[in-house]
């Protein structure tokens, strides 16, 4: 099950940029969400399938280098 922490009150689909990190100790996804470069809330979960359905707004199959 995904929580998500929205501290400003947006909404999911106003996100615009996602930061996603995995955690090898206790196995989670977790990570923050941003509006125009602003960070408003950070979600965790232990799928993540959980993360392209709720943030559908973003197209997972695309390979970003950072």
């Amino acid at each position: 099950m995904m929580t998500i922490d929205m501290w400003y009150g947006n909404k999911i689909q106003e996100i615009n940029g996602i930061i996603i990190n995995f955690s090898d100790c206790d196995g989670v996804y977790w990570g923050n969400v941003y509006i125009d470069e602003k960070m408003v809330g950070d979600f965790t979960t232990p799928d993540s399938i959980e993360i392209e359905e709720t943030f559908a707004q973003f197209d997972f199959d695309k390979v970003w280098n950072c």
